[in-house]
């Protein structure tokens, strides 16, 4: 992945929440791994694992759709923007 950030989401607290600290940090690592490098090597437990993977798709899901955005914005940006104003004393 190209990122350098993603998004959490309020609605993963309850997940969390259900974590040990141990297992929180585990899964927060993992998660940083995964955005930077696109893969994790961390040994996470059964629960910690079950939350990497439903945190996975969304980050997966926000991916696509931010290259959709940016390629979007290229292709825009191509064109050569916004045309500009045509000064009232030019009219």
């Amino acid at each position: 992945m190209e990122n350098k950030s993603f998004v959490m989401y309020l609605e993963w607290i309850p997940a969390l929440e259900l974590l040990k600290d141990s297992e929180f940090r585990s899964l927060i690592l993992a998660l940083f791994d995964y955005v930077s490098a696109g893969e994790h090597h961390r040994k996470l437990s059964l629960t910690a694992e079950v939350c990497f993977s439903f945190m996975r798709k969304r980050i997966d899901f926000d991916q696509k759709k931010w290259l959709e955005t940016k390629r979007k914005r290229q292709a825009a940006g191509k064109k050569g923007g916004r045309p500009k104003k045509i000064a009232a004393d030019e009219k």
